[in-house]
């Protein structure tokens, strides 16, 4: 089964119900893109059947992506991203009704309020990255806020740390909420990093608004989906790319676990500091990757309207530093005990600050900010958060960004 229009009527689907296209302001991906990628996930041997693009602050009533989904044979579904009193909450199932009673690009709507008014409209509303600070429910809830009408959080969010997850995870437990997993992709290649698994065939917003009511949805991370390709050794096929996936908790207790045994051992360069070099960002190696995105804006693609826009050059595609060969920055200390190690990054949060212009020259300085180990079947893990901070030649911050990782040790 390779996620086609025929699996959605066959039983098990695998949805990503948290997608941004360049429609949001901090995105650069198309539609057509994240299609494409699925493609490659799907040669690998994974199942994503379909995803739902959930805007920042608005909602599309026009655009209809049934061509493309149909010429990609992947399912595609529109929800929206808001702000609230609450949090941050994903929408599915937004009508016209609904957008007339509330102002979807306030930045603090009444959660009850539009709760409430989701389900007079036949929609459904999920807490998004409820572990996050500011702008997820953990911390509301901390502040004693009212959670009525919230039945649904955000378990797995692929743009969250591991300790985001893992308060999400705590969440669930304590409250007894039905949960399901999302990407937050904001880029292409981060498309189906967790999924939604669902019992039944899924074809329309409505399919999926009844299927959540209902409860019968579970987080799932990509490598999890493998074993409904028919495809349990793993074999990803000769010529097809080896690709890791972030690790997936095997109960609800896991992530939890791995936060309450957090330490930092003494010899490990936490706090350390590492100057990772610089790199002249050029207007052909932006054209390139903007291109590679099918990316058309022509900030990144066209320098003379560049020159004439708002920033007087050509400004790089968001995540264009994910190409840049920097320097390595301070290394956890690795596990232990011979056979080699495995390393995947697990989330990535990124703040941008400024664009990033043709002919800019980046410098890099990586700091590793926190690291403990859990121990389990599979041996010793270390797990790590490390802060790099670019600027550009005028010492101006450009970028902030977190990677968490984990490393563990291979057999021999």
């Amino acid at each position: 089964m390779q996620g086609s229009p025929q699996a959605w009527e066959m039983g098990t689907v695998f949805l990503d119900l948290h997608v941004h296209s360049r429609r949001s302001d901090d995105a650069g991906a198309t539609v057509e893109g994240y299609l494409k990628w699925i493609g490659v996930l799907r040669q690998d041997g994974y199942q994503v059947d379909g995803i739902v693009l959930t805007e920042h602050r608005g909602f599309d009533l026009e655009t209809d992506y049934s061509a493309v989904a149909a010429r990609y044979e992947v399912l595609v579904l529109k929800g929206s991203e808001i702000e609230t009193d609450l949090g941050h909450l994903l929408v599915y199932g937004v009508t016209s009704k609904l957008l007339k009673q509330f102002d979807f690009s306030s930045l603090n709507l009444p959660a009850q309020e539009v709760l409430k008014a989701v389900r007079e409209t036949g929609g459904y509303a999920v807490a998004a990255h409820p572990g996050r600070r500011r702008i997820g429910l953990w911390e509301h809830l901390q502040g004693g806020a009212d959670i009525a009408g919230i039945r649904t959080i955000e378990m797995l969010n692929g743009g969250s740390s591991p300790q985001e997850n893992a308060l999400a995870v705590r969440l669930a437990q304590e409250r007894g909420f039905s949960c399901v997993g999302g990407s937050d992709a904001h880029f292409v290649s981060s498309t189906g990093k967790y999924l939604t698994r669902l019992p039944m065939r899924i074809a329309r917003v409505e399919e999926l608004v009844e299927a959540l009511s209902l409860g019968q949805v579970a987080p799932v991370a990509l490598e999890e989906t493998r074993a409904s390709t028919g495809d349990p050794q793993g074999d990803r096929g000769k010529g097809s790319k080896q690709r890791t996936s972030p690790p997936s908790p095997s109960g609800a207790s896991t992530l939890i676990d791995i936060i309450g045994d957090a330490r930092a051992p003494g010899q490990n360069p936490v706090g350390s500091e590492t100057d990772q070099g610089t790199h002249r960002v050029t207007a052909e190696e932006i054209v390139a990757y903007a291109r590679a995105l099918g990316e058309s804006n022509p900030l990144f693609t066209d320098a003379e309207a560049a020159k004439a826009g708002p920033y007087g050059a050509l400004i790089a595609p968001p995540f264009l530093f994910n190409t840049i060969a920097f320097q390595t920055g301070p290394e956890p200390l690795p596990p232990t005990g011979g056979g080699g190690t495995s390393s995947l990054v697990s989330a990535q949060r990124v703040e941008f600050l400024e664009p990033v212009r043709a002919g800019d020259t980046l410098s890099a300085t990586s700091r590793l900010l926190s690291e403990y180990t859990k121990t389990g079947r599979a041996g010793r893990l270390v797990f790590s958060v490390r802060q790099i901070i670019y600027r550009n030649q005028e010492n101006r911050k450009v970028m902030v960004v977190e990677n968490s990782s984990v490393q563990r040790q291979m057999p021999r």
